[in-house]
């Protein structure tokens, strides 16, 4: 499962293919056309198109920005993205969007030129950018909105809305050579996970300490902020990351299993860090006053005694994590809309004695377990076992919930559990 704003897009590994539903004024959802999806009866299950993307390409991956959606194709390793492409965003050379547009699929939508002779093992998407793992080589490639560095090529000029901009003429972003094992990006900010060793690296916009270097710089907007000038974020004594999130400007990372395995920074106006106040981390300034946030100073997230996060997923103010040993469920921050599924609208995490043992876990119905989380701007959803099920809640304005309603799910007190409905898709 894959969230962008206000979209949802699910990936059948067994298929090979993804089906799409929510906002998609934007054609973001892939079926040529602008009409959302999963906001009216007859919409979903079979109603629901598979993306087409192509004869003879199985999907692998799957990305969802802000309004752009991309899929990472074997065989070949080959990137295919749709939606809005005003900044370039789709890697195409231009800034015509594609997906809203009878004709703009399958065949007729033309592969991300990466360069010669690379192919993508990772793709991930920001609110108006994307990036790509690419082999050989280990390299990371990025397109679209840069108007804070977010590309991380030490400019601010967007790239891929004009041709001439893609392929090798496209820089990969210099991290100095380092294996690059995962990709996080937030609304205008990127993030790397290195190994061996576990390093996290992040560049873009920094206004709320995102970036994790206790100052609110922008880093890769100008020439001599990345390479070795790029340095990791100080994680503490225990400063190996083995997953990282982000969405819109917080940043959460998994370290390894273990009681209290999770640590947060950037913006924390809603509580969205879990660290019981709306104070940002990362920015270097306490009550006004320039102090060290990061390292040891960043306490971890408390979660409950003895469970240990194995997933992590980000919303624009809002984190969720699934817990071992029962693979439980928590989410915390702002909860406008239900988007934490615990029945009301009180946010978690912004005050003392929300976290811990008294943040309680989502109800997912009777039986069920969470094995992969995905989280939207304003709304979260979960692939559940046994049975394959998908379960959605938080805001539903435009269907993302996949539920045949705009109604929001997960603010009232009757919302979630069994009374929850999967997701009708396949």
């Amino acid at each position: 499962i894959t969230a962008g704003a206000y979209h949802t897009c699910v990936l059948s590994p067994s298929l090979g293919a993804i089906k799409c539903f929510g906002r998609n004024k934007e054609g973001q959802l892939g079926l040529g056309d602008t009409q959302d999806r999963g906001d009216q009866k007859g919409e979903m299950g079979a109603d629901l198109p598979i993306v087409n993307l192509g004869r003879g390409l199985n999907v692998t991956a799957v990305a969802a920005g802000c309004s752009h959606t991309c899929a990472l194709l074997m065989p070949g390793g080959i990137v295919k993205c749709w939606g809005l492409n005003d900044r370039g965003q789709l890697g195409l050379g231009d800034k015509r969007d594609r997906g809203g547009v009878a004709g703009d699929m399958g065949e007729a939508l033309p592969a991300v030129d990466l360069g010669f002779g690379l192919r993508a093992t990772a793709i991930a998407a920001g609110c108006n950018h994307t990036c790509a793992i690419l082999q050989p080589g280990n390299i990371v490639k990025c397109w679209g909105y840069n108007i804070d560095g977010q590309l991380g090529l030490e400019d601010y000029r967007t790239r891929g809305d004009h041709a001439g901009e893609m392929g090798s003429l496209l820089p990969a972003v210099d991290l100095q050579g380092a294996k690059v094992t995962a990709l996080a990006l937030g609304e205008s900010h990127s993030c790397v996970l290195l190994q061996p060793g576990g390093a996290v690296k992040c560049w873009g916009a920094n206004s709320e300490g995102q970036l994790g270097q206790d100052n609110t710089e922008s880093r890769g907007d100008e020439p001599g902020e990345m390479g070795a000038a790029l340095l990791p974020v100080d994680l503490g004594r225990s400063g190996n990351a083995i997953a990282i999130a982000t969405e819109s400007a917080h940043v959460c990372v998994l370290q390894a299993p273990g009681a209290s395995n999770v640590k947060c920074w950037g913006s924390n106006s809603q509580g969205q860090l879990g660290l019981g106040d709306t104070a940002n981390r990362g920015d270097g300034v306490i009550d006004g006053v320039a102090s060290r946030e990061m390292g040891r100073a960043l306490p971890d997230v408390l979660l409950g005694r003895n469970l240990s996060a194995s997933a992590l997923a980000a919303g624009e103010f809002h984190t969720c994590a699934i817990l071992q040993p029962d693979n439980l469920v928590k989410c915390w921050g702002g909860n406008k809309v239900g988007q934490l599924g615990l029945g009301d609208k009180k946010s978690r995490g912004d005050k003392p004695g929300d976290m811990n043992n008294n943040l309680q876990p989502v109800d997912l119905g009777e039986g069920l377990n969470a094995t992969a989380l995905a989280a939207g701007a304003r709304h979260t959803c979960a692939l559940l076992q046994p049975g394959n099920l998908i379960k959605c809640w938080g805001s539903n304005e435009f269907g993302a919930l996949g539920l045949g309603d705009r109604t929001p799910r997960g603010a009232q007190p009757d919302d979630m559990g069994d009374n929850l409905p999967p997701v009708r898709l396949w």
